[in-house]
């Protein structure tokens, strides 16, 4: 609901890190005892990005600006007493799903919703949610991957296969309703990333079926009339035709390409350890003032690139920080693809969705510059990371205990 219900994904956060934190001190769940190598590697990841954050605060003397980001980016690090408390819960898998059917169904509903009745809001007939186009969009589409192993797991009910469904195609209406561009760049290398993921737990014919399905699907509702996402793919190739060109023209793509240029400019003059993250406002204000930039950038405090932002704030070992905050979570995901314990591979698959979504989001959007990305990122890891663990365990006690009942019936 937090696409929809304003605070509600903030709240969810914060309230989830208090009990988790107040979990853990009672249980004394600090120590990394028989948590796997790579889920130690993720809290090391997660820590180390905010401390350099704050190493930068410090180097470039208590920029307020920088200031302000490591408030934002210090709420990462919920994300480790998230895991650390959820991990030792049980039988919380089935809370997991049927929020994401009821999240992607309510969605869709709000953005049928929304454009059926003609509303507008502060992005016109686009469709923001609680949040905004960009956010909704693409973390509506998010969850709609999310989903996706669901309609073909014959080990669920009938009807939870339908209602997965459902929720599918509540996801992609408002991802396509939302206008948000950025986000479908990760669809098509996921299509494939999921058939690579579950080759070994569902036959081919099914992933092939999987993927024309979401392919035929994204189409129809791409056709229908109150849907412009189309015209708003062309638009992307005119702003970029009119940059090549020299042209300083307005549009979402084209303030991008301008204020990335302007970013790489001021980057030049420390790369190494980046000039700091009041430098990108200064140099936008310069290049307006010299007539290379339209006004209209003036607004923009960021670069909408969350790689570049990094590199404005840390350098170089910003960068290579925030590559590993992504990296390592996928890796840990990507690892159980081969496990034969299906339910704990779809939520691994969740989980690699999720980072995978953000991490192309972050191209085009400094996704920690808003409270947003923070929370979603940290709820997504940190949630999927400690289901992981409580439903491997679930399953392989289920499965000791059938064993150990076809040993010895005659005792039972």
């Amino acid at each position: 609901m937090g696409l929809v219900v304003p605070k509600v994904a903030g709240g969810a956060l914060l309230l989830l890190g208090l009990m988790s934190v107040v979990g853990v001190i009672r249980h004394n769940g600090w120590t990394c005892t028989n948590i796997h190598a790579s889920e130690q590697l993720v809290i090391a990841g997660t820590i180390g990005y905010v401390c350099l954050i704050a190493l930068s605060w410090l180097w470039h003397g208590l920029d307020p600006a920088a200031g302000q980001a490591l408030g934002r980016h210090a709420r990462l690090l919920l994300l480790v007493p998230i895991f650390l408390f959820l991990r030792r819960i049980d039988n919380l898998a089935a809370v997991w799903w049927f929020g994401l059917y009821a999240g992607t169904v309510a969605a869709g509903l709000y953005a049928w919703w929304f454009v059926i009745t003609g509303q507008l809001g502060d992005f016109e007939s686009r469709v923001g949610g609680s949040t905004n186009p960009i956010y909704f969009g693409g973390l509506a589409l998010m969850m709609t991957f999310m989903c996706l192993p669901r309609i073909i797991d014959r080990g669920l009910p009938r009807w939870e296969r339908w209602l997965a469904a459902v929720g599918i195609v509540g996801g992609v209406s408002a991802s396509l309703l939302s206008g948000s561009r950025g986000a479908w760049l990760a669809a098509l290398p996921l299509l494939v990333l999921c058939a690579i993921f579950f080759r070994f737990s569902h036959k081919k014919a099914f992933l092939l079926g999987l993927g024309v399905m979401f392919f035929v699907l994204t189409i129809g509702l791409a056709l229908l009339p109150k849907v412009d996402m189309d015209q708003r793919m062309l638009a992307v190739v005119q702003e970029i035709s009119d940059f090549v060109d020299g042209r300083i023209t307005e549009g979402g793509v084209a303030e991008r390409l301008g204020m990335w240029r302007i970013t790489v400019g001021a980057l030049a003059e420390n790369v190494w350890l980046g000039p700091g993250a009041s430098a990108f406002e200064m140099a936008v204000q310069a290049a307006v003032f010299k007539g290379e930039a339209l006004p209209v950038l003036l607004r923009y405090r960021h670069p909408h690139n969350q790689f570049l932002s990094a590199l404005l704030y840390a350098g170089i070992p910003g960068l290579v920080s925030l590559i590993l905050l992504f990296a390592l979570p996928m890796r840990r995901f990507w690892l159980l693809h081969k496990g034969r314990l299906e339910n704990v591979d779809q939520i691994a698959w969740a989980g690699l969705v999720a980072v995978c979504m953000l991490a192309v989001m972050a191209m085009t959007e400094s996704v920690f510059e808003r409270n947003i990305g923070v929370v979603w990122f940290s709820l997504t890891v940190g949630v999927t990371l400690a289901l992981i663990t409580s439903e491997r365990r679930r399953q392989l006690t289920k499965a000791t205990q059938l064993a150990a009942l076809e040993s010895h019936p005659e005792s039972h």
